[in-house]
């Protein structure tokens, strides 16, 4: 195989879900909201997506969304 064909199959190494991303879909009036799969932003997308109120969707790493430890006493 060379690097212009794709391959006859591919090998599944896990079983475990991967989404390693979230999801920021960005309205034009300015809001937002965060999901955390990608099958409930498509579902929300199709949804509400005909009204033309949605912008765009930011895709975030997940391991970049760190949670505040809270410090001191």
């Amino acid at each position: 195989m060379n690097m212009t064909t794709l391959p006859d199959h591919f090998t599944q190494t896990s079983n475990e879900l991967y989404d390693k991303h979230n999801y920021k879909l960005i309205f034009k009036n300015g809001k937002s909201i965060v999901f955390e799969d990608y099958e409930s932003l498509l579902q929300f997308w199709f949804q509400y997506g005909f009204k033309d109120e949605l912008a765009c969707v930011d895709i975030i790493d997940k391991n970049k969304v760190k949670q505040r430890q809270k410090k001191g006493f």
